[in-house]
């Protein structure tokens, strides 16, 4: 079923619930009669940061156990995966894995990811990411299945199927490209050509409890209370999106699928199977604080007074922060250096790609918003503060 979109409620992580509303929505896109037995497939979990479950920065553990039944029912073997902010090694990884309850998944047929090798690829069909490194354990797949988390992004609007394959990209290289594409056009172009390049068999959202706010990690739970499948991320990112009041071109890299034909134009364009989302959409969901609605709306003369003006920073809550020094290693420019153990930003050298505050485990970094760009764009953000 080509490019087939289904939606399902389900409103709790329940085993029961959990089991019904993944089978619907998988059956009513074609099912899992593709997989064979002794195919090796990777389940790609949202595992940004050793975070528990509930506070709905990870995909939870009770859908993805879900999948993994019907899985190795067909006698598949399952690896679950993924390469989480900070560095690639096997003793964050088992952080991860134990403090988003992915070890718990463990079963005959279903192993943990501990193989942190990288590989070079070529991608020529890549409009602007031509070689891609990815984590060895991904091109070992016979088959990916991405498991994204509905949430919202400081510094791409929204993450969800095609964000969530930024995690193949193996540990501190994230931060490379960080620094290589800092621009959010050019880092949603990178995003599209990996995600062309993974080509996952199928995308799958928890949209159970998603995150509203300063996602990806810094924002608060907020029950939608629907998994979305598709065998096309870009069409699931674009139901997702609207279904918390986001429009297309709003969404960075929704609007590079859209040029390249790789998804609809619109939610309305899309035939949804299961359960109608128009009554689901939530109107008032809370956005990042940045303001990227000025980005390019104007003229040259005067980008430099709208950034001073407007433009968001990256600000330490020193009451929060507990010295872990997280954002440091995490920065690509090496803006940040600690004093006093406490993190001191060059906002000189700050390329305002977010990464100290999607990667602070004590959401301890927040966004700074200047009181112009409040008062033409009011934000209802705990995260957003006022210069």
């Amino acid at each position: 079923m080509q490019d087939a979109i289904s939606l399902v409620r389900c409103t709790t992580y329940d085993q029961q619930q959990a089991d019904a509303a993944l089978d619907r929505a998988l059956h009513l896109i074609g099912g899992l009669d593709w997989v064979k037995p002794g195919m090796r497939i990777v389940v790609k979990p949202n595992l940004l940061m050793p975070k528990h479950p509930d506070a709905a920065g990870t995909t939870h553990p009770g859908l993805i156990d879900a999948l993994l039944r019907q899985l190795t029912e067909r006698g598949a073997q399952v690896i679950i995966g993924d390469s989480p902010g900070g560095p690639f090694s096997a003793r964050l990884l088992k952080v991860v894995y134990d403090s988003t309850r992915m070890a718990s998944l463990e079963r005959d047929g279903v192993s943990l990811n501990y193989n942190i090798q990288s590989v070079q690829a070529a991608n020529p069909s890549g409009t602007i990411l031509k070689q891609v490194d990815v984590a060895e354990f991904i091109m070992k797949a016979d088959a990916v299945i991405s498991f994204a988390k509905l949430k919202t992004h400081t510094f791409m609007t929204y993450t969800g199927a095609v964000k969530n394959l930024f995690g193949v990209v193996p540990g501190t290289i994230k931060a490379e490209y960080h620094q290589r594409m800092s621009d959010p056009g050019d880092f949603a172009r990178m995003l599209v050509d990996l995600a062309e390049f993974v080509r996952p068999r199928l995308s799958i959202i928890d949209g159970v409890i998603g995150m509203e706010g300063n996602g990806p990690s810094g924002g608060q739970p907020r029950p939608i209370g629907v998994i979305i499948a598709s065998v096309n991320p870009h069409l699931a990112d674009l139901i997702a999106t609207a279904l918390i009041g986001l429009k297309p071109e709003e969404v960075p890299t929704l609007k590079t699928a859209i040029g390249r034909g790789l998804c609809p134009a619109s939610a309305e364009q899309v035939d949804v199977l299961g359960d109608d989302p128009s009554p689901l959409v939530i109107h008032d969901f809370l956005r990042a604080g940045q303001p990227s609605f000025l980005r390019g709306l104007l003229e040259v003369a005067i980008r430099k007074l709208i950034r001073i003006s407007f433009q968001s920073e990256p600000e330490v809550d020193s009451g929060l922060c507990v010295g872990c020094r997280a954002c440091e290693q995490a920065c690509p420019p090496k803006a940040i250096t600690m004093v006093s153990q406490v993190p001191q930003i060059d906002r000189k050298t700050c390329i305002r790609c977010f990464c100290c505050q999607e990667l602070c485990p004590q959401s301890a970094i927040g966004i700074k918003r200047t009181r112009l760009a409040r008062m033409l764009q009011p934000l209802k953000s705990s995260e957003a503060k006022d210069v």
